[in-house]
């Protein structure tokens, strides 16, 4: 799924950089949301993602667990209508560009989503895969397009890397240690539901990994920034630097890093350690 996440949404902030097709003109539409009216419109990466999402977790699932396929695509396909409808509803988007934002997903995650299991495997087995994973994800932070005016979409697609490289070494090391765990029994597996015990001891994990993310997102925010920063000379207090590459490109790509590693990796070994981890079974591989 972060495979399929990370393609989509690189591509497609990418396809937009590149195309530089500007949102819906503002009257006559009223834009209901403000955080990206910066961006460009063309393509909808909303859209992309609401068809890209549920059709990966479907054709990844449908073999292994155990459950009505039907209802799953009839949930599959209200989910993409209700997002590509709300980003017209929004103002943020044109009937195009939600159009090509279906069409493009579906020919990127259709060609790609055959060679996810085998990038999967590799990444996971790989003695060079960690080191692979955070410098292609660096590099092709560096290789986005230059862009004509500063707008959100080249620090979100940075987060969205740098949060795709941590899960990738995360789960690697995750695996090198046997934390991810093979049922060893033929499917398709039984969806079992948790019990009373099971999502009190969820609520635990969700607080202590609360605290655990909070406080990586606080030292390396703060750090990454104010490193960056001065070694290429900038004020750290100038509300500029913050739009600077040299400055935006580390420090969201390294503080989402350790995020992730620390969701993938650290978590579940605090989990074990305090006794509530989750039963893998049926989950991992």
């Amino acid at each position: 799924m972060v495979l399929a996440w990370v393609v989509i949404m690189y591509i497609g902030q990418a396809a937009k950089d590149l195309v530089c097709w500007p949102r819906p003109a503002s009257p006559p539409v009223v834009r209901l949301e403000k955080r990206y009216e910066e961006e460009y419109g063309m393509p909808s990466t909303h859209a992309m993602i609401a068809i890209a999402f549920p059709w990966s977790l479907i054709v990844s699932t449908a073999a292994r667990y155990d459950y009505p396929l039907v209802p799953a695509i009839i949930c599959a396909i209200l989910w993409c209508s209700l997002i590509c409808t709300s980003r017209l509803y929004l103002g943020m988007h044109s009937v195009l560009d939600v159009i090509v934002g279906l069409v493009f997903s579906a020919l990127l995650i259709g060609g790609a989503l055959p060679l996810f299991d085998a990038i999967d495997q590799l990444q996971l087995t790989h003695p060079w895969s960690p080191y692979a994973s955070f410098f292609i994800g660096l590099l092709l932070c560096l290789a986005y397009p230059t862009l004509q005016k500063w707008n959100t979409a080249r620090g979100d697609t940075t987060i969205i890397v740098g949060v795709a490289a941590g899960v990738s070494v995360g789960s690697w090391l995750a695996f090198q240690h046997g934390m991810l765990v093979d049922p060893h029994q033929p499917r398709p597996y039984p969806v079992v539901w948790p019990t009373a015990l099971q999502h009190g001891l969820s609520l635990i994990r969700m607080g202590v990994g609360i605290v655990i993310i909070w406080a990586t997102r606080a030292v390396f925010k703060v750090l990454t920034f104010n490193l960056a920063s001065r070694l290429w000379g900038f004020d750290p207090h100038d509300r500029a630097t913050k739009k600077k590459i040299q400055v935006e490109l580390p420090h969201k790509y390294l503080t989402y890093y350790a995020i992730a590693f620390n969701v993938i990796y650290v978590c579940p070994t605090v989990f074990r350690y305090l006794g509530v981890s989750r039963d893998v079974t049926f989950t991992e591989l």
